[in-house]
């Protein structure tokens, strides 16, 4: 059984930066319905969740995973992290980020979104230049950088909600993170 609920959770990963977020959601289901124990794809959903818009479902699948697998990767609270960030649940989204390293080109420039949502904008601002510099020194990092950091933080980040989108972009903005 477990060889399918893995299928599915790797079939709903292109689905979702395909933009194909309902047959994303129906793998993500699929897996969760045929074993709702499965601490890795509960962790994997708890990031796609958060992209397809239902953040406190995301938060509890997160939260069960850490239950089921007391000994979790750190991509776990990675994964945490953003679907915190997405229900707006910010110190506990800042909690889970200073948990785990920056794995993720991601990882840094959400530190700074968290920051500025807690209204700690010197501190966002100083995550937000970290990140940048971290995106620009990685191979083809300026071009990337040069085209738009947040379009690129958009991308890499599928939330099919414009809410979420304008949500994420503004935090961004108050991080001082160039467009």
């Amino acid at each position: 059984m477990k060889p399918i609920i893995k299928a599915h959770i790797a079939l709903a990963w292109p689905c979702l930066y395909r933009g194909d977020y309902e047959r994303m959601k129906k793998h993500v289901d699929r897996a969760i319905m045929l074993n709702p124990n499965d601490a890795d794809s509960l962790a994997n959903a708890s990031y796609m969740l958060a992209m397809y818009g239902e953040a406190e479902k995301a938060v509890a699948c997160g939260e069960a995973a850490m239950r089921l697998n007391p000994r979790y990767a750190d991509w776990y609270i990675a994964f945490q992290a953003t679907a915190l960030f997405t229900a707006r649940r910010y110190p506990e989204a800042l909690a889970a980020r200073i948990r785990v390293p920056d794995y993720f080109i991601d990882s840094t420039f959400f530190r700074a979104a968290i920051l500025a949502k807690l209204d700690r904008l010197a501190e966002a601002k100083l995550w937000a230049e970290k990140a940048v510099a971290r995106l620009k020194a990685r191979p083809g990092g300026v071009e990337q950088a040069a085209k738009g950091c947040i379009q690129l933080l958009l991308d890499n980040n599928p939330f099919r909600r414009q809410e979420d989108r304008d949500h994420f972009a503004e935090a961004m903005r108050m991080a001082g993170v160039p467009g």
